[in-house]
């Protein structure tokens, strides 16, 4: 798989949990229920014991992508947009 330059760690600032709070509690599940579906995604695209094919990771990526975009998670949007598009010009 493609890889990207490493960007520094964002600080964790512990506010998940009042985001959610305010959010309320159907959209704050939703959040929670995207974030263990990314994190599963994420795992399942660094698993080098069970490597996906490059169709599978180009699908994994571009969900990812949007799924992101879709809860506010620009930053990371952004960064799957980059590894996609680099995946596309290099065939996988």
């Amino acid at each position: 798989m493609t890889q990207l330059a490493p960007r520094p760690p964002v600080p964790h600032t512990g506010a998940l949990p009042a985001l959610i709070a305010a959010a309320g509690e159907r959209a704050g599940l939703r959040f929670l229920e995207f974030f263990a579906e990314a994190r599963s995604t994420v795992e399942a695209l660094s698993d080098e014991r069970n490597p996906m094919g490059d169709v599978e990771q180009l699908r994994a990526v571009h969900t990812l992508k949007g799924n992101c975009a879709v809860f506010g998670v620009t930053a990371l949007a952004a960064r799957c947009h980059e590894l996609e598009s680099r995946m596309v010009e290099h065939g996988g």
